[in-house]
């Protein structure tokens, strides 16, 4: 239903998951929602459960289309 809008994770528990800086160990790895790679100085999140993602992506997805993990579907914060 279009009037039902979808549940969304806060912005506070968005800032709070681990935020890396990519450098050039990192650099490479695949951002598994645009399917780009990370480059140096970007940054990353990752979600309790491990999975990580540019930060840009994820915040995304998490405040407009979801509240669990693109990959394992797992949620992100506890019920």
């Amino acid at each position: 239903d279009e009037q039902v809008a979808p549940k969304t994770v806060s912005s506070n528990t968005i800032r709070n998951f681990k935020t890396e800086t990519i450098d050039l160990t990192i650099a490479g790895e695949l951002c598994t929602i645009c399917m780009e790679v990370y480059e140096v100085g970007q940054t990353r999140k990752f979600l309790p459960c491990t999975h990580h993602f540019h930060s840009d992506c994820i915040e995304m997805w998490l405040t407009n289309s979801s509240v669990n993990c693109p990959i394992d579907n797992l949620p992100v914060e506890p019920s």
